[in-house]
């Protein structure tokens, strides 16, 4: 019998930047999902995130003990890997993997402003998106437990397939050729 992958999204909906060549078995998304949803819990302020969108308190404290304790239970919480991997900082709390703030469970569910003259009538794009920590790349095993996380929708098109490492030192260079040119003066001397 041969083996079944699931493609894409099957909700019907679009995808949080999810692209055709995003496969995996089914075992792993469903491992995905699991943890995903364990790193949006993490988030400092998941609770109040979901109470305001209609789910009560009790339930959302409930859920979140489920999921921490099904992600746990599935090897899927191991908080020193997810520190490695970016998706969490020291505190346990949820961060974006590129700028490394924590990210507000709130940013999954805020739709990004449009340009004016801009607009489309289906935004779907929230501030969070799926991000992949280790980037994307043809015949390559990338969508998988502890190599995706949320991040802020701006750092996660700045990274693009470059990945994030490549990213940084991309960066670095920006703000050396800037500062050598004399447009980037920093205020504090932390840059």
């Amino acid at each position: 019998m041969a083996k079944k992958y699931l493609v894409g999204n099957t909700t019907g909906m679009k995808g949080a930047g999810i692209r055709l060549f995003e496969y995996a078995p089914q075992s792993a998304i469903e491992k995905c999902r699991i943890q995903l949803e364990a790193i949006f819990w993490l988030c400092h302020d998941s609770i109040d995130a979901v109470s305001e969108f209609e789910m009560a308190r009790e339930e959302a404290i409930t859920r979140k003990n489920y999921c921490l304790e099904l992600a746990h239970d599935q090897g899927l919480l191991q908080y020193d890997e997810l520190i490695v991997a970016r998706l969490i900082n020291s505190d346990q709390v949820t961060v974006c993997p590129l700028c490394l703030d924590p990210l507000s469970g709130f940013g999954f569910f805020s739709r990004l402003a449009q340009a004016l003259g801009r607009e489309v009538h289906d935004l779907t794009v929230t501030e969070i998106n799926l991000f992949h920590i280790k980037e994307l790349r043809y015949g390559q095993y990338n969508h998988r437990p502890y190599n995706l996380g949320w991040g802020h929708h701006h750092c996660n098109v700045v990274v693009k397939d470059s990945g994030i490492d490549e990213t940084l030192i991309w960066m670095s260079s920006v703000l050396t050729k800037n500062r050598i040119a004399g447009y980037y003066k920093p205020q504090n001397n932390d840059a």
